[in-house]
């Protein structure tokens, strides 16, 4: 399975985990009153939030790639992950200030992109 999604609710909250098994990635989204509250990456491998290291992605970027195919993957990977960060500190920075405005945007942005790299992890990982 390349992302879990578990979902708990109570009378006026909700909490939604996504799992992104492959990049040992959380995403948890708490809501309350159908308004999102909080949300918090867990990002065990702290892939994200740090500069992109080759050594990361070894199993992704290896194989029998042409230098443009390789070129193309590393860019693909790279700009998936400054999307998810950017995005997350934005949805950091916005829920601090009690502004839910664009929080929808920026949760679908986070999911979009680390469920790209979770399947070219997952892709490749099957192939192991």
């Amino acid at each position: 399975m390349v992302t879990a999604t578990s979902e708990v609710s109570t009378t006026d909250t909700t909490t939604q985990v996504t799992h992104f098994e492959h990049l040992a990635i959380s995403l948890q989204l708490n809501y309350v009153g159908g308004r999102l509250e909080d949300a918090v990456v867990n990002d065990e491998r702290d892939l994200i939030s740090r500069d992109f290291e080759p050594e990361d992605w070894a199993d992704v970027l290896h194989g029998e790639l042409s230098p443009a195919e390789l070129s193309r993957r590393r860019h693909t990977i790279c700009n998936r992950l400054h999307v998810a960060n950017l995005a997350a500190e934005l949805l950091t920075r916005q829920s601090e200030l009690g502004d839910a405005s664009q929080a929808t945007q920026f949760v679908r942005m986070i999911l979009e992109s680390l469920t790209e790299l979770n399947e070219l992890a997952a892709c490749q990982a099957d192939k192991s």
